[in-house]
């Protein structure tokens, strides 16, 4: 019997375990993928009980890709590079991090869009964002910038430390955010806003993408959200409206699934098996309200 789980806060909304039921099914496992709220406090003690009960693995989500790197006995030196895990195997009582997120992310960006010598806008600053950033990086962008609300919080003064030289910096409220959008090719969401249930917010007014549209011509961008639920974000709906390509976080969740469930189990995930997921979660985030 493999157990995984998902923890994190909150935790509801994730649609984790249809994925994992279905990669689990094709490879002929006894499976099961919990999803565990955890609060801030009890953080290292679910960790300790994972190995007691003697989960498989973790995936981790909001708030603590970071915060987790401190209780781990060993970290993948591109999770390290990143600085988030997201992805946590237990070897023998020893816990393991690894970043599957950015795996995820480029490959359902590369399903519609061409990364090397792009430029790209990023907003936010914390796991998620990170993620984007460095596979953005390596995929050969020419120019990323991060876009960040709270310049004295510990992620915005993180991420700019570890990606120093790398990248621009700016904050939502510059007056140059128009100009970097509006050059922009790929346009990322790597926060939480608009994530059910509160589906009906984005992190960019409409009205500002719409200024943005008079400067740059959208139907050469792509907008993508990493936010899965809803299918397709407030912010996915602007930019769909003034005719931008558009990419939810659906695709992001599968990829990363993808990763997370080969390193837990050792069992590869086949293309039918990616293909069923994507069809079957579209159908099922589709329907929620």
């Amino acid at each position: 019997m493999v157990i995984t789980a998902l923890i994190g806060l909150p935790v509801e909304h994730s649609v984790s375990p249809t994925l994992f039921s279905i990669y689990a099914k094709s490879s002929g496992l006894e499976y099961s993928h919990l999803k565990i709220d955890v609060r801030a406090k009890n953080l290292k003690n679910a960790l300790e009980a994972s190995k007691t009960l003697n989960f498989s693995g973790l995936n981790v989500t909001l708030p603590y890709k970071m915060d987790v790197i401190r209780y781990l006995d060993h970290v993948d030196k591109e999770a390290l590079k990143i600085g988030a895990v997201n992805t946590i195997v237990n070897k023998k009582g020893k816990l393991y991090g690894f970043n599957t997120d950015s795996y995820g992310a480029i490959e359902s960006i590369k399903d519609h869009s061409k990364i090397v010598s792009r430029e790209a806008v990023v907003l936010g600053t914390g796991g998620a964002a990170r993620a984007l950033v460095a596979g953005l990086l390596a995929g050969g962008c020419t120019r990323v910038v991060v876009a960040y609300r709270r310049p004295k919080s510990i992620r915005t003064k993180g991420i700019m430390k570890d990606f120093k030289g790398k990248v621009e910096f700016i904050t939502y409220h510059d007056k140059n955010l128009i100009e970097k959008l509006a050059e922009a090719n790929i346009v990322c969401n790597a926060t939480s806003c608009g994530m059910a249930p509160k589906s009906t917010e984005s992190p960019i007014p409409y009205e500002t993408l719409k200024e943005v549209s008079l400067k740059g011509d959208f139907s050469k961008k792509l907008f993508f959200d990493a936010i899965f639920n809803p299918y397709e974000t407030q912010f996915l709906k602007n930019a769909k409206k003034l005719g931008a390509d558009i990419q939810g976080g659906t695709e992001m969740m599968i990829y990363q699934g993808v990763r997370a469930f080969e390193l837990w189990t050792g069992k590869k995930v086949s293309r039918k098996s990616v293909a069923e997921a994507k069809k079957m979660l579209r159908k099922h985030l589709l329907k929620v309200k």
